[in-house]
């Protein structure tokens, strides 16, 4: 249903612009610590996607 996937797309993309913010906030970080916090902040923002998706799909 239509009705159940719209709380995953809110949280998928709630996910998406906390990582964009945490990418931005990355920009201004040097070294290796800022990359790792970007990349670390991507891993959990495609574990959460895919779970939306999953729960999507079984609705």
């Amino acid at each position: 249903m239509v009705a159940d996937s719209i709380p995953w797309s809110r949280k998928a993309q709630k996910a998406a612009l906390e990582a964009l913010h945490n990418a931005s906030a990355t920009k201004n970080q040097d070294g290796e610590a800022g990359w790792v916090s970007c990349f670390e902040s991507f891993l959990i923002f495609h574990e959460e996607a895919v779970q939306a998706v999953t729960n999507i799909e079984a609705t």
